[in-house]
């Protein structure tokens, strides 16, 4: 992209295969190879848990590495992880105010949505998944938190899931089918893998948005006693 840093906004796969090789191969020290042995499993996934072997190569070393690949169920122990405000089980794995910064910190509206014009690149840098440049795939919606999604309001004044609590948030892959959200005020984290959710903008025309109201709604107060059948 061409626009300065800190002056736009694009969700850009280039850019974050930048940013996954400068914190992965050159702060942690790790190689495509190595860096669940070293790095994802030791510091995150064992700690947590996880059952069913998530890695950070899901389509091995040389097609997009740094693509996680996760089951629904692990997925939803980084929502509990971040709901907890990074603590597990007693162990603080994030600091909390990391944890808490994290998913509540969106992108302020004054910032645009980038332009389409192509900018120089670093040599040989490779993507994450996109090939198009320049790579521009959504706004922030007001919404958009340190690679988080919450549950902001966009620069027209719609929020970003109007039926969902204000204090959700969330990580969606691929525009909205494989998501995993958490809402504190519900105590409560979702996680799913459905194709059908394939529609990502913010306001009520979201199918996430309806996932979200429809689950909300399903929600039993703490001591409610449901009537016998």
């Amino acid at each position: 992209m061409a626009e300065a840093p800190g002056t736009a906004f694009a969700y850009n796969d280039w850019q974050m295969a930048l940013f996954w090789d400068t914190l992965f191969l050159k702060v942690y020290g790790a190689t495509y190879d190595n860096v669940d042995d070293k790095v994802f499993h030791p510091l995150l996934t064992d700690p947590l848990g996880c059952q069913d072997r998530p890695t950070m190569m899901a389509f091995g070393t040389r097609d997009r590495p740094g693509r996680v690949a996760i089951s629904v169920r692990d997925f939803a122990r980084f929502g509990l992880l971040y709901l907890r405000e990074g603590n597990w089980n007693g162990r603080q794995l994030i600091s909390r105010r990391h944890a808490r910064l994290v998913v509540s910190d969106p992108l302020p509206n004054s910032i645009p949505r980038a332009g389409n014009r192509l900018a120089e690149m670093i040599p040989g840098q490779r993507t994450h998944g996109s090939e198009r440049k320049p790579d521009n795939q959504a706004d922030h919606f007001g919404s958009y938190s340190w690679l988080w999604w919450v549950n902001g309001v966009d620069r027209h004044g719609t929020r970003m899931f109007p039926d969902a609590p204000p204090d959700l948030f969330g990580a969606f892959g691929h525009g909205g089918p494989r998501a995993m959200w958490a809402i504190p005020s519900l105590d409560i984290v979702v996680s799913y893998n459905d194709a059908r959710m394939h529609r990502w903008t913010s306001g009520r025309d979201n199918p996430t948005n309806t996932a979200m109201k429809l689950l909300v709604e399903a929600v039993v107060p703490t001591g409610t006693v449901r009537p016998k059948e």
